[in-house]
């Protein structure tokens, strides 16, 4: 009998539907701080083997000198620079990325047409049946290579994508500390966008 009265002042001062929306919010809060952790481990492989191909994904800083460096080292025997801003001409990139012109001519693609992670995946899918590549690194910052390796082998299921995260400069700076949170939180979201999407699209088919 105690609990059913506990019960009953609990749904009088807390009504069902706001009962839902707190347990969402716990139980996504819970999700994003295990999302969190799960970002704060990833670190690049510490066994390089050679792939086929490199991949770079645009949008942070260091992630097309991250992949000129294991291209040069000879990880990968093409990279593709997915996302370029279309205005941007391969000239001032040789100049500005400090590549030497003749790799820059023979190994290097920058792809034009992708302007979110979903069309980067697309892009990087004609550019992998192209080629005929198998097995690519996916260079871009840690708390986008999750979703980055969603879309990708949601499009190619049997190629074999090895993660190369960036991680983040460790700073103090309280404003910087806030944006990554920010950045956290956004691509947790865009997460569960791509599950709810790709769900829905799997019924349709």
């Amino acid at each position: 009998m105690e609990i059913m009265k506990f019960f009953k002042h609990f749904f009088r001062y807390c009504p069902p539907a706001a009962f839902c929306l707190l347990s969402l919010f716990l139980i996504m809060g819970t999700h994003f701080v295990i999302f969190s952790e799960k970002v704060d481990k990833l670190y690049p492989p510490v066994s390089l083997s050679k792939a086929d191909a490199i991949i770079v994904l645009t949008g942070g800083e260091r992630r097309i000198e991250t992949g000129l460096r294991l291209l040069k080292q000879g990880l990968g025997s093409r990279l593709l620079i997915s996302g370029v801003n279309a205005t941007f001409h391969p000239n001032r990139f040789v100049q500005n990325m400090h590549v030497d012109p003749q790799l820059f001519e023979c190994c290097v693609d920058l792809g034009y047409q992708a302007t979110n992670t979903k069309s980067n995946a697309e892009e990087s899918a004609v550019w992998i049946k192209k080629h005929n590549y198998k097995t690519l690194y996916i260079v871009t910052h840690d708390y986008h290579i999750a979703r980055s390796l969603l879309e990708l082998r949601y499009l190619m299921p049997d190629i074999n994508f090895i993660a190369y995260p960036i991680k983040e400069n460790v700073t103090q700076d309280k404003v910087k500390q806030l944006n990554k949170i920010r950045m956290l939180a956004s691509e947790y979201i865009k997460n569960i966008g791509f599950q709810i999407r790709s769900a829905f699209q799997s019924t349709q088919n």
